[in-house]
């Protein structure tokens, strides 16, 4: 006959444990997140939200060759008349203020903001000691902000030769003598600077 199991003995399950819940709890919270973030909304690359002092600049090799304002009519003019000095013929400060009826610290006002520098030749323009600009030699910069250096080099690749110190060797032949007639080149001075306020 067989005996009645002991209920000291008998066999009953094992509650599960607290990490094993907390293990299905964290895998389903998982699952659920990963769901929740499968979409995402898409983002846009476009910078025209931003205010226009954080917006990149569109091409920032490329700027315009005017300077900041457009020039006077009176530095028009003085650049029309350098549009007649061919390669190798220079002029002076003096000599352009008289013909513009001016004084040489206004001419070297106008070359200082030529934009259009070295199309339209302000390094052939130099002091009428035969100096390249400045004072004596002086090494600072020379109008158009070219400094002396390449104003130099400039000249001396159309032929004209200075010494170390940067004054003209020969002083016969180089000077451009006229005639000033700026009926043409004010023209194309006045189109250059269409040009460049159209970029």
């Amino acid at each position: 006959m067989a005996r009645a199991p002991n209920p000291k003995f008998s066999i009953k399950s094992k509650p599960k444990s607290k990490s094993t819940t907390t293990s299905a709890a964290t895998a389903i919270t998982t699952r659920k997140v990963q769901k929740r973030s499968s979409f995402s909304p898409p983002t846009s690359t476009s910078t025209s939200t931003l205010p226009p002092s954080s917006q990149p600049p569109t091409n920032p090799a490329k700027k315009p060759t005017l300077t900041t304002k457009k020039p006077t009519p009176f530095q028009t003019q003085v650049y029309a008349h350098l549009l007649l000095l061919p390669p190798s013929k220079l002029t002076t400060y003096g000599h352009l203020s008289k013909i513009l009826s001016s004084s040489p610290r206004a001419v070297g006002g106008a070359l200082r903001s030529n934009p259009f520098a070295p199309t339209v030749p302000c390094h052939r323009v130099i002091a009428s000691d035969g100096y390249v600009g400045g004072f004596k030699g002086d090494w600072e910069k020379a109008p158009s902000g070219i400094n002396q250096s390449l104003k130099l080099e400039l000249l001396r690749g159309e032929g004209v030769e200075f010494t170390q110190e940067g004054k003209l060797v020969v002083r016969e032949g180089v000077w451009f003598d006229g005639p000033w007639d700026v009926s043409r080149t004010k023209g194309v001075i006045n189109e250059m600077i269409r040009e460049t306020e159209n970029k």
